[in-house]
């Protein structure tokens, strides 16, 4: 249940603050006009419509990498969009990785240690969102 995997979640938190994942000297400072995002979410979801409709159509240039958010390749997925950024020549200035609600169990992709691991790897500044909303309410909206 959920109880579970919110330990589960907690321990591993603990473990990667113990590792120094972290700690502020690591933040990734943002320069100052980001100009090239690389978006990695779902096309099938509402967020990547909502990061368009509410960042997308501001100038950024956007490139986006389509993943699965859940379920058994989607942290695969991720690591290997996170990677391909980073290996770009002329990579984007920020990364974000984004996904719509859903359960704990759902955004399990989210809280693994394997894509704590390559967003602690990556270069570019990254961040990361997903909001659960039980009501249904999407709050990007």
């Amino acid at each position: 249940g959920e109880g579970a995997l919110q330990k589960v979640f907690e321990a591993l938190k603990k473990q990667l603050e113990e590792l120094g994942f972290f700690a502020p000297e690591r933040k990734r400072t943002l320069p100052r006009l980001v100009k090239k995002i690389g978006l990695i979410t779902s096309a099938q979801g509402d967020a990547q419509k909502d990061f368009f409709t509410h960042l997308g159509q501001h100038g950024f240039e956007v490139d986006f990498f389509n993943v699965k958010v859940e379920g058994m390749y989607a942290i695969e997925e991720i690591v290997k969009a996170l990677r391909y950024f980073n290996e770009q020549p002329e990579p984007p200035e920020a990364l974000v990785l984004i996904r719509g609600g859903g359960s704990l169990e759902s955004l399990q992709a989210f809280n693994s240690e394997a894509v704590a691991r390559a967003i602690f790897a990556s270069k570019i500044p990254s961040h990361r969102a997903a909001w659960r909303d039980p009501a249904g309410q999407n709050p990007m909206r």
